[in-house]
């Protein structure tokens, strides 16, 4: 038997750019499909099915729900994993919007097992807490699918997580797949599917896509989704340089090495190409950025942010002021649940 995963759709209008909500929506459509090519049955999602926490867009919530509900008519059983994004507050799954899709989809706001021949999968929603009360098969292999912190892997920032569970709290199962880090990655064991598509340029050399794992075996195999606009980063130095296969259906960054180059023409150029956005950086830009490639910041957003600072020299702001913001927003962010109204 073969269960399809996947997880952060983030289904949204991202850059509020409609391409993004469009890019989700497909993705659902290409899966269903997918599962029914490959006589799959069962497709489960980890987690930050919605991008928004406190209130989702109507259109995307009846959008994604005829998407649900079609998969579900083809007779593909689906699985829903709470994750972060899909709470309206933290450590409160029992909120979440994805209820609406009920009728469709088994949503898991919590713990829940399903049990096929040879393996026994565990889904468990997002926490900070690790759920103690799992319940193991003694005959079969244990796989757990989640939304999890787990430390030594690379966040959304591109930083390595020094937060949130060990990788040896997960030593009674024979695997472990998470979503809420975008990119794919795999150590031992564990394994992160990632975003099913890019969603911001720094995501822009990772590959995207989906696994597929088989229940009998306990393999799994990473299928890359290539129907999802790129985030492209391009360096030119004449408009004639542009490429239309690297420019069409992208999101596309342009650093100009030419300060002769007319901006208007070339925007006019990249739609014409077909962009799904653009965004020119100027040559005195290109080379104030270059500045700070090689610097080394340290591992943690608030060192990067007071590095940056003391970098610039012409900020006609207090500095040091500044610096103690960084301070007060990592405080709110560690203890989010004692600022809740």
């Amino acid at each position: 038997m073969k269960v399809i995963i996947y997880s952060d759709l983030h289904l949204y209008n991202h850059h509020r750019l409609l391409v993004n909500s469009e890019t989700a929506l497909s993705f659902l459509m290409f899966l269903k499909e997918y599962a029914l090519e490959n006589k799959i049955d069962t497709i489960v999602s980890a987690g930050d099915f919605f991008h928004t926490k406190a209130h989702a867009y109507a259109p995307h919530v009846v959008q994604g729900l005829l998407r649900i509900k079609d998969i579900f008519k083809s007779n593909i059983k689906q699985y829903m994993i709470v994750g972060n994004h899909d709470m309206a507050n933290p450590n409160n799954t029992m909120n979440s919007i994805l209820f609406t899709y009920s009728d469709y989809a088994k949503i898991v706001p919590d713990y829940f097992y399903l049990d096929f021949d040879s393996t026994r999968v565990h889904m468990l929603s997002y926490s900070n807490q690790m759920f103690e009360n799992f319940i193991l098969a003694e005959d079969k292999k244990n796989v757990l699918i989640g939304h999890f912190d787990i430390m030594g892997f690379i966040m959304p920032n591109g930083f390595e997580s020094h937060e949130g569970f060990s990788a040896d709290m997960f030593k009674p199962f024979d695997l472990v797949v998470s979503g809420h880090y975008h990119m794919f990655q795999n150590k031992g064991k564990i394994v992160y599917v990632g975003s099913p598509y890019q969603t911001n340029f720094s995501e822009k050399d990772q590959v995207h896509g989906f696994l597929v794992l088989d229940t009998d075996t306990v393999q799994w195999e990473f299928i890359e989704y290539l129907g999802a606009p790129k985030y492209k980063v391009l360096e030119i130095k004449d408009v004639k340089d542009l490429s239309k296969d690297e420019v069409e259906n992208n999101f596309v960054k342009i650093k100009l090495l030419n300060d002769k180059i007319d901006k208007n023409k070339l925007r006019n150029t990249l739609f014409e190409m077909g962009a799904a956005s653009t965004d020119i950086i100027a040559v005195e830009d290109v080379k104030e950025i270059e500045k700070y490639y090689d610097k080394t910041f340290g591992v943690e957003p608030q060192e990067i942010a007071k590095a940056y600072l003391e970098a610039v020299a012409n900020l006609d702001l207090d500095k040091q002021k500044l610096s103690k913001c960084f301070d007060k927003i990592e405080e709110v962010s560690n203890n989010i649940s004692e600022y809740e109204v």
